[in-house]
């Protein structure tokens, strides 16, 4: 399989693709930094192709060898740079958006060509930036939110891009993005079925009934929370995968059939009413210990107050 590496400019895509080619030593799978092969083969460096030729002709090289790698080595790493346009990559190629936490604080480089010269080198970063994360989100099949300073080769970043051996534990939420392409979804699957996740959670604001259908039917070995977020009770699915559904109470007293499943039923507080203490939201939450197996307090925590006595009602 080809697996193009993409994400903003500087976050550190080809270190990581250094590691990447020492992971996969044994393998020897070719990895690629697309940039080093346009220069290898203009014989020329990307400052100077900017800056005599333009980049537009930078452009035109850019997908020319991004075309000619992917055509002649049907497994191998490429990374691209930030500005490359992922909506040329093939559906039959797996897509890794990098990710660091700095991305949205802006990075300034001195040893790379200026791309909007009337800009200041951070407000060109911004400008650009917003652009390509909006492809970004389209185009991903995995994200990788990479660790800052990580340069030398880590068992663990291995272990979940390469040998997906890593087991997993507690709860996931199957989030509607998942189903924008085939290959992201199918990757998610691989990924997370059979590793160990208790349980995956659907939740009924977040994904349509054919969605909902469609986990089922391709997790078929694993356990869901089926979480009642909307209010609407007309269609809940019924299913041997759903080990609990959860109430909030937010949206008022439980409804039949469900509240008759109480071994199966989790009553859970989101929000605080208006001037409601923590210690009445928990007094009010308390009150459905009787018609459930299992109570959940989940409202934004303010402090570190909030979090002592969060933790006091939860022992």
């Amino acid at each position: 399989m080809i697996t193009v590496i993409i994400g903003q400019r500087g976050v550190g895509k080809t270190h990581l693709l250094k590691r990447i080619h020492r992971y996969t030593s044994d393998e020897k799978v070719p990895c690629f930094d697309l940039d080093q092969e346009i220069e290898k083969r203009a014989k020329k460096t990307i400052r100077e192709i900017f800056e005599r030729e333009g980049e537009e002709v930078f452009r035109d090289l850019e997908k020319r060898i991004f075309q000619e790698i992917i055509l002649s080595h049907p497994t191998c790493w490429l990374a691209v740079g930030g500005g490359f346009p992922v909506g040329i990559i093939p559906e039959t190629v797996r897509i890794l958006w990098v990710q660091r936490s700095t991305d949205h604080a802006g990075r300034i480089f001195l040893d790379r060509p200026r791309l909007d010269k009337d800009l200041s080198p951070l407000e060109e970063f911004e400008k650009r930036a917003k652009s390509r994360e909006f492809h970004f989100k389209n185009s991903y099949d995995q994200v990788y939110l990479m660790p800052e300073g990580l340069i030398e080769v880590d068992p663990l970043e291995e272990d979940i891009l390469i040998r997906h051996k890593k087991v997993f534990a507690g709860a996931l939420t199957l989030l509607p993005e998942l189903f924008l392409k085939k290959a992201r979804l199918h990757g998610f699957f691989e990924n997370y079925a059979n590793r160990g996740i208790e349980f995956f959670e659907i939740r009924d604001d977040v994904l349509s009934h054919d969605q909902v259908q469609i986990c089922l039917g391709s997790l078929f070995s694993e356990k869901f929370i089926f979480s009642f977020r909307s209010g609407k009770t007309e269609e809940p699915p019924h299913s041997n995968q759903i080990e609990y559904y959860d109430w909030a109470i937010e949206l008022g007293p439980i409804p039949e059939p469900f509240r008759f499943l109480k071994q199966r039923l989790i009553v859970s507080l989101h929000e605080l009413r208006e001037g409601e203490s923590l210690e009445d939201a928990f007094h009010r939450l308390n009150e459905e210990s009787g018609k459930c197996i299992h109570l959940k307090f989940a409202p934004i925590v303010n402090s570190f107050e909030d979090l002592l006595l969060g933790y006091f009602w939860q022992q």
